[in-house]
C-alpha cells in the first residue's frame, strides 16, 4: 500500500538496522503495469546520449542484463514512481529534501544475473560521481524473490559503516564474505526494500524459468549536490553501451561482476 512516510515502528528500524522492508508496497495492479513497460523498455534499441543498456552473454547469445537513465523517457513511468510516496519517504530517511540520483532496472532472466558479495560504497573508489556513503538506496521487486530465482541475500555481522576488504572488481573477499551471516531476502510482488551503502548482498543466478525483475533508485540529500546530469556523463565515458562495444559485452559493468 502506497504511503508517504514510514510508520514510527519502520522507522524506529531503519535507525537500528539501516534497512527496511515494505512488502506489496504497490498494488498488483501498479506492479503490473510496471511489469509491462519494463518489459517494453528491454526491446529499446541502443542509442548514445540517452538511456544505457546492458548486456550478458548467455549461452554465446547477448540478453539485456540491465536499462539505466531510463525514467527520462518513459513519461508514465517517471510519473508513478514520483507520486509513489517513495520520494516523501527518502525525504523522511535523509531529513532533508532529496534528489534522484540514478536508476536501473534489473531484468535478471532465466540464467542470468548472478552478482558475487558486495557493499554498494565499494564503487566510490571508482569515480566521485558514482555511489558515495551518503546515497540510500530503494528496490522495486516486481517479481516474487525467491531463492529460486536469485533473490538478494544480505550478510550481516559487520560493523556499523565498515568498508569490507575487496578484490580489485568491488566485489568482497572470500575469506570476509566467510565471516557473515547470510539470509535471503524473501519477499511478494510489489515490495520495496530501502538500504544503505555497506550493507553487505549478493545475488545469485535465477534457476527458475521466469524472470525476477527490479527497479533499484539511488537517492542523496540536496545538502550534497545534484549530480545526476555529472554522472551519467562520466557513466557514458566509462561504461558505454555495450552493445556499441564488443569487448564490453561481457561483465559489462565491472564492478561486482561475477568474476574477481
Amino acid at each position: 500500500m502506497n504511503a508517504e512516510q514510514l510508520s514510527p515502528q519502520q522507522m524506529q528500524f531503519w535507525k537500528e538496522n539501516d534497512y527496511v522492508l515494505l512488502p506489496s508496497y504497490f498494488t498488483p495492479e501498479q506492479t503490473q503495469q510496471m511489469i509491462k513497460w519494463v518489459e517494453d523498455i528491454a526491446k529499446w534499441p541502443v542509442v548514445e546520449g540517452k538511456y544505457f543498456n546492458y548486456y550478458e552473454m548467455i549461452n554465446n547469445e547477448a540478453r539485456i542484463s540491465r536499462t539505466e537513465n531510463f525514467l527520462a523517457y518513459h513519461s508514465d513511468f517517471n510519473k508513478m514512481v514520483r507520486t509513489s510516496g517513495l520520494f516523501e519517504i527518502m525525504d523522511e530517511i535523509l531529513g532533508e529534501p532529496t534528489v534522484l540520483f540514478k536508476e536501473k532496472i534489473n531484468y535478471k532472466y532465466p540464467g542470468t544475473g548472478e552478482y558475487p558479495p558486495h557493499q554498494d560504497v565499494h564503487a566510490a573508489d571508482s569515480s566521485i560521481y558514482a555511489f558515495q556513503p551518503y546515497h540510500r538506496n530503494i528496490t522495486i521487486f516486481l517479481d516474487e524473490a525467491t531463492e529460486e530465482n536469485g533473490c538478494m541475500e544480505l550478510g550481516s555481522g559487520y560493523k556499523k559503516n565498515e568498508i569490507l576488504d575487496r578484490y580489485p572488481n568491488g566485489s568482497i573477499l572470500e575469506t570476509e564474505a566467510a565471516k557473515l551471516d547470510w539470509k535471503p531476502l524473501l519477499c511478494p510482488k510489489g515490495s520495496v526494500f530501502i538500504f544503505d551503502m555497506f550493507w553487505p548482498h549478493l545475488s545469485k543466478v535465477n534457476k527458475s524459468n521466469s524472470p525476477r525483475r527490479s527497479i533499484f533508485m539511488t537517492f542523496n540529500g540536496i545538502s550534497k549536490g545534484d549530480l545526476r546530469e555529472a554522472h551519467y556523463i562520466d557513466r557514458a565515458k566509462s561504461k558505454p553501451n555495450s552493445r556499441e562495444i564488443k569487448s564490453n559485452l561481457v561483465n559489462q559493468t565491472n564492478l561486482f561482476s561475477a568474476k574477481k
